[in-house]
């Protein structure tokens, strides 16, 4: 079964290679930050989404292209939240990382500016964003904020 119709995905993307310049085989694994993942759209009774980790094999030439579910996605609750990285490579290591995909757009991991792992925002049953008190960028006029402290 498919991820519900309405649920957006990007694509990660990218091209390894060692220092001599030889492409690496192996494989990369991210893994969504979130706990569970509703359908918020899906009413009365939500889709639950539980997080399972996508694994991308680089190819001969040591690159890989890999659909995921976007993270910043409103029909789904929490959005904004990251996926992180971990490698599986033949003789190097990719640091552990954590990124976002953003709904339609391509990620390149070498392009990534690593960020803090993030489970995400939920958006509770009422429409209510809940957000860390001193963090309201990026939210439109007369959202309701509902204070976590």
């Amino acid at each position: 079964m498919a991820l519900p119709s309405n649920i957006g995905k990007g694509t990660v993307q990218g091209h390894i290679i060692d220092s001599q310049g030889n492409p690496l085989s192996g494989s990369l694994t991210l893994t969504p930050n979130f706990t569970v993942l509703k359908d918020a759209t899906d009413t009365p009774n939500p889709t639950v989404i539980l997080p399972k980790a996508v694994v991308a094999t680089l190819d001969s030439s040591g690159s890989f292209s890999v659909a995921v579910q976007a993270t910043d996605d409103t029909d789904a609750t929490p959005f904004n939240w990251t996926y992180s990285i971990t490698s599986s490579l033949n003789g190097a290591t990719l640091p552990p990382m954590a990124f976002a995909v953003p709904e339609g757009e391509t990620v390149d991991i070498g392009t990534l500016v690593p960020v803090s792992p993030s489970g995400g925002t939920i958006i509770n049953g009422s429409g209510a964003i809940v957000v860390n008190p001193t963090d309201t960028s990026g939210l439109a006029d007369g959202t309701l904020i509902v204070r976590t402290s």
